[in-house]
C-alpha cells in the first residue's frame, strides 16, 4: 500500500493520483482531514467537489466542518460551506 499525503502544495494532478490508491496514512488522517490540516483550500474545494468519501467511519455530523472551526481555520470553514452538504 502507498503513504498518502496532502500538503499545502498538492495540486489537483496529485490529488487524482492518491485518489486512486488505497488509503494508508502513519497519522490515521484521510486525504480531506490532511487538507483542511494543511490548509490546502483548493484540495479542501475539490475533494468535496469530487464527493470523497473515505471509507473509515463518520459520526452524524459534519466532522471536517467541526476540525476546520476546532482549527480556526475560516478560510477551511467557508470552502466547506461554499461546497454546500457534500458530505455529512
Amino acid at each position: 500500500m502507498t503513504q498518502m499525503s496532502i500538503s499545502s502544495e498538492t495540486d489537483f494532478d496529485q490529488l487524482d493520483q492518491l485518489l486512486q490508491k488505497p488509503e494508508v496514512s502513519g497519522s490515521n488522517l484521510d486525504l480531506l482531514q490532511q487538507a483542511i490540516i494543511t490548509g490546502n483550500k483548493p484540495a479542501v474545494s475539490y475533494l468535496l467537489l469530487k464527493n470523497y468519501k473515505p471509507v473509515t467511519y463518520h459520526p452524524p455530523c459534519n466532522e471536517y466542518l467541526h476540525l476546520a472551526c476546532k482549527l480556526d481555520r475560516d478560510v477551511m470553514v467557508k470552502a466547506i460551506v461554499e461546497v454546500g452538504d457534500c458530505i455529512k
